[in-house]
């Protein structure tokens, strides 16, 4: 089964535009999607209805699974979109390219780890046997950190994607998660 990664792209941010299409060529990623935000007076509100439109749109279309990019994504690895899926458990709810939730009570083992939370969306992958428990999530919070406990969740490790340093419309400021990660969680 091909994914198809559904680009999560706000068209204001021009500067994401080459960005994302270099990378999906670096990847060798042909087949992907252009997704617009839902806009509303709140930038959290509006990640998490317009994460909810990709997953609605494979829950009416009946997809086994499917996989959603932020347009700050970046692969660290020339082939790391590629390692990310050959890793992909066999079951799962959700799959996660790369977190910036680091829990000292797990073991950080390749190529996965089994996660209660994490945090970051720019690299998932949700099966459709978790639609409903993600579309039902609070509208009004986190949509990454308010899974919690609700599922089973892999982190590919060590991270296949990371989020691209720079402004973060979540924060409202510039940032560079990626500085609390160390070598041995990023695939190079």
């Amino acid at each position: 089964m091909e994914i198809v990664p559904n680009i999560l792209y706000d068209d204001r941010r021009l500067e994401y535009f080459p960005l994302i299409v270099d990378e999906m060529q670096r990847q060798g990623i042909v087949d992907y999607k252009w997704v617009s935000p839902i806009m509303s007076n709140n930038v959290v509100k509006s990640i998490n209805l317009s994460q909810k439109s990709i997953v609605q749109k494979a829950k009416d279309n009946n997809e086994e699974m499917v996989c959603i990019f932020e347009q700050d994504i970046h692969f660290p690895h020339e082939k790391g979109w590629q390692y990310f899926l050959d890793n992909m458990p066999k079951e799962f709810d959700v799959y996660i390219g790369g977190s910036y939730l680091i829990d000292n009570r797990y073991e950080y083992k390749s190529p996965l780890v089994k996660v209660n939370e994490w945090v970051g969306n720019h690299c998932i992958i949700i099966h459709k046997k978790y639609y409903d428990t993600f579309l039902s999530l609070p509208d009004d919070r986190h949509i990454d950190t308010e899974n919690k406990g609700k599922g089973d969740f892999y982190v590919c490790f060590p991270y296949a994607a990371l989020q691209r340093a720079g402004f973060s419309s979540n924060n409202m400021c510039e940032v560079n998660y990626n500085s609390i990660l160390t070598d041995e969680y990023i695939y190079k």
